[in-house]
């Protein structure tokens, strides 16, 4: 597989879907396959990204035998099944990120802000979470703006 077969069929993709509404688009998980699959045709070590691209390459099959409006198990399962390995290769190689990092910041600061709470400071405001949370929102805002932010439906 070459990558311009991959080009074609995310032009393809892109140009079936864009003028889609928000829910079928959610479903497809248009954003997600976008930014992945961009992504995938910039790194450079061809070795690794192989399977990954051929996995995106089977999800977009995939997407083009199935008519537009697809239902939310078929979406979940394909979304596991072709999307979300090549999301995790991403978040290491491409630092992608996803919601469960702002998940993990904000819990980060509630366990900060827990310790301190119960080391005696009883009147103490959750400082920590606040500033955590702000960080974590900015960072997913930053990815989303890089185009290196994937998650299921979205």
């Amino acid at each position: 597989m070459t990558d311009e077969i991959l080009k074609n069929k995310l032009n393809n993709f892109i140009s079936r879907f864009e003028k889609e509404n928000e829910n079928v688009k959610k479903l497809i998980h248009y954003n997600s396959v976008k930014n992945i699959t961009n992504q995938i045709l910039i790194l450079k070590n061809k070795k690794n990204t192989q399977k990954y691209k051929e996995s995106i390459q089977s999800y977009l099959d995939e997407i083009e035998l199935m008519s537009s409006p697809i239902d939310k198990l078929i979406s979940k399962f394909l979304y596991h099944e072709y999307i979300f390995e090549s999301g995790r290769f991403l978040m290491y190689k491409g630092n992608f990120k996803t919601n469960g990092n702002l998940f993990f910041v904000l819990f980060l600061g509630i366990i900060i802000d827990s310790i301190i709470y119960f080391l005696g400071f009883r009147f103490y405001f959750p400082i920590f979470t606040l500033i955590f949370f702000i960080y974590g929102l900015t960072i997913r805002k930053k990815a989303i703006n890089e185009n290196r932010y994937f998650i299921r439906n979205w």
